[in-house]
C-alpha cells in the first residue's frame, strides 16, 4: 500500500498515457462514438486528479515541497483536469476541430437534423452518419 501511495505521480501518468495509446483506435471516425469519448474522457480527468494527489509526495521526495514550483504544478494539474471535465460536458468530445465547427455550424442552422444525427452517431458511429446526413 505504501508502495502505491509513494509512486502515485508516476502511475497517474501511466494511467494518461495508457489512456491515449488505447483510445486512439476508438477516436477514429468509423468507430467513434459520443458516449466512448466520454469514458476515455473521464479516464483523462481521473489521471489528472489522481495525480494531484501524487505531485504533494512527488514534490516531498524531491525537496521541492512548500515552494512556487508546487503551487505551479497544482495549478497547472487542476487545469488540465477541470479541462477534461469541460470536454466532457460537448456533445461530441475529443472530435477534431474542423469537424467540430461543421457541427456546431449545423446545429445553428437545423437543430432537429442535429440531434437526430448526434443519436444516428452513437448507433453507427460518426463516419456512416457524416455519409448519411451530409453535415460537413
Amino acid at each position: 500500500m505504501f508502495w502505491i501511495l509513494e509512486n502515485l505521480f508516476w502511475i497517474s501518468i501511466a494511467i494518461i498515457i495508457l489512456t491515449l495509446i488505447v483510445s486512439r483506435p476508438f477516436l477514429a471516425p468509423s468507430k467513434y462514438r459520443p458516449s466512448y469519448a466520454k469514458k476515455i474522457n473521464l479516464a483523462y480527468a481521473i489521471g489528472f486528479f489522481v495525480m494531484i494527489y501524487g505531485w504533494g509526495i512527488f514534490t516531498m521526495d524531491y525537496g521541492i515541497q512548500s515552494g512556487w514550483i508546487e503551487i505551479v504544478g497544482y495549478i497547472i494539474i487542476v487545469m488540465l483536469g477541470l479541462g477534461a471535465l469541460l470536454e466532457n460536458k460537448r456533445d461530441f468530445p475529443l472530435l477534431r476541430k474542423e469537424i467540430l465547427a461543421a457541427l456546431e455550424q449545423a446545429k445553428q442552422d437545423e437543430p432537429d437534423t442535429y440531434y437526430e444525427f448526434l443519436l444516428h452517431v452513437e448507433d453507427v458511429g460518426l463516419a456512416e452518419a457524416l455519409q448519411k446526413f451530409n453535415l460537413t
